[in-house]
């Protein structure tokens, strides 16, 4: 797939909001949110998972599972943005956001399955918040007897 999404200026990398949209193999997910992001570009990755449905968290779920990580970079860089962080300089920071995105779906998911509770309001991309609780265990849940379901 060719991928030209941006374009690189002085400090880093921009998500061409108007080339992700013509390119044919992008996700309707990614796709949405292109569009969300044209009309008010702020949005925190927690509300943004909080107002996912079930299928495209589910289909962002499959990306990650299926390597379609073109999808998984667009998103976490449009959110990073979206939140005020500065846009991606290099391969890894594009890398960590990914990963944290990443993260952040698989907690999301997690917690829609009522397996977990999640902060959704300490999600974020911001270096600082990389101390901050997101997930917590849920008192009373037999997380063994989980574990031994997947054995």
């Amino acid at each position: 797939m060719d991928m030209d999404f941006g374009g690189n200026f002085v400090g880093g990398y921009s998500v061409n909001y108007k080339e992700v949209l013509k390119q044919q193999d992008i996700m309707a997910v990614t796709k949405l949110l292109v569009h969300r992001m044209m009309e008010n570009p702020y949005i925190s990755v927690g509300d943004y998972l909080q107002e996912l449905s079930d299928t495209d968290l589910d289909s962002l779920q499959n990306a990650i599972e299926q390597d379609h990580f073109e999808d998984v970079i667009l998103i976490s860089e449009m959110l990073a943005t979206g939140e005020g962080c500065d846009p991606a300089k290099d391969f890894d920071e594009f890398s960590q956001r990914a990963n944290s995105l990443t993260t952040f779906i698989t907690i999301a998911s997690l917690g829609r399955k009522g397996l977990v509770k999640v902060h959704y309001d300490k999600l974020s991309f911001h270096p600082d918040s990389a101390k901050n609780v997101v997930v917590e265990r849920i008192d009373g849940l037999d997380y063994g007897s989980l574990i031994d379901k997947f054995k």
